[in-house]
């Protein structure tokens, strides 16, 4: 069979001959509406294709808006706090995917970042108010000296004993400052320890400078983890503060018992106002304005509890005697550590 294509005038035409004995068989067949068909299927699916390419385009867009414009937002918040130093600017986003688990995370970065801001701001003004005094007063009193130096002899013994009171005051000051900002960059490594152990080398040296009667009680070994050298810093802080409000003929008594080192005075007491405060730097109860004091020795109680991701707290109690006193410590997940002293009621504890 032969095939043969040939136009006449606009039409395609197909001719088919098939031989045969006795002569040939010619058909003929008119092309065009086929070929017509086939060029029409042929712009469709060019129109489709392009329809589906454009509708594709435009998917491809809003995705990528929706997917880049908290990338965006957090870029712009980024640049806006390294610009203008502003850490309390929080990023809006409210999703979610892991791009909401950034911005969450972030906000928690600045926010962490502006309340260290403010706890420097705040060490910066009560630190500097601090040193003014007693400065002030050894410059006062060099001056006087200074002046007059043809004053009574009993004057001037005051006026040197003022100096050298002072003297101290600002060394004190100063020696806790720096134990405060050692312990924010201390990286020491937790060890296991016998707390009894600890206590009862705490509780000595604390015993001989003071002169008081510290009795320890409790199973030994206990072994904790923990930063020894910091904790101990801390048991050191926590018995001098017992001290200065212990009754004079009070024996402090550290129990260790269930993890806990229970330091118990019963001399004074917090009021109902200050629990929330007494761990802060520079604050000081009213009922301790007569006791000379930095105001930063639980301040440095907190610290070290927080090396070691624990909290600290503080509470009146009531013991077997009924007679009432103060709980302060450090909580543990495994121990407790904790003094008490005082005198009026609290009726209720506060974990800070």
């Amino acid at each position: 069979m032969d095939s043969h294509c040939f136009t006449i005038g606009w039409c395609i035409c197909s001719l088919l001959t098939q031989s045969t004995p006795g002569g040939a068989i010619e058909i003929g067949l008119n092309s065009s509406a086929t070929l017509g068909s086939l060029s029409n299927v042929k712009l469709r699916l060019f129109e489709f294709g392009l329809l589906i390419s454009s509708l594709f385009a435009i998917a491809r867009y809003f995705v990528a808006s929706a997917i880049t414009k908290p990338i965006d937002e957090l870029t712009r918040t980024s640049e806006e706090v390294a610009i203008t130093g502003d850490s309390s600017i929080q990023v809006d986003i409210n999703r979610r995917d892991e791009t909401g688990r950034l911005a969450r995370s972030i906000n928690q970065l600045l926010d962490s970042l502006y309340r260290s801001r403010l706890a420097q701001a705040r060490l910066a003004q009560n630190a500097s108010h601090e040193l003014r005094t007693p400065l002030t007063s050894l410059r006062t009193n060099i001056k006087l000296l200074s002046r007059y130096r043809n004053i009574l002899d009993v004057d001037r013994e005051r006026i040197l004993r003022d100096l050298l009171g002072e003297t101290n005051e600002l060394f004190m000051l100063v020696k806790e400052l720096l134990a405060l900002a050692g312990l924010s960059y201390e990286d020491e490594e937790k060890s296991a320890v016998d707390i009894m152990n600890s206590c009862e080398a705490v509780a000595s040296r604390i015993s001989s400078r003071f002169n008081v009667n510290i009795k320890v009680r409790g199973n030994s070994p206990q072994v904790w983890v923990i930063q020894p050298r910091t904790i101990e810093r801390a048991i050191s802080n926590l018995l001098e503060n017992a001290i200065k409000f212990r009754d004079s003929e009070e024996t402090i008594t550290i129990d260790l018992s269930n993890f806990t080192v229970a330091l118990r005075n019963f001399g004074s007491s917090i009021p109902i106002e200050d629990p929330p405060n007494i761990f802060e730097r520079f604050y000081r109860a009213k009922t301790s304005w007569p006791i000379t004091g930095s105001g930063l020795g639980l301040a440095i109680v907190k610290e070290a509890a927080r090396t070691n991701n624990e909290r600290v707290f503080a509470k009146n109690i009531l013991d077997t005697n009924d007679k009432i006193g103060v709980e302060i410590g450090i909580k543990f997940d495994s121990a407790k550590i904790t003094i008490r002293l005082g005198s009026n009621p609290l009726s209720q504890s506060l974990d800070l």
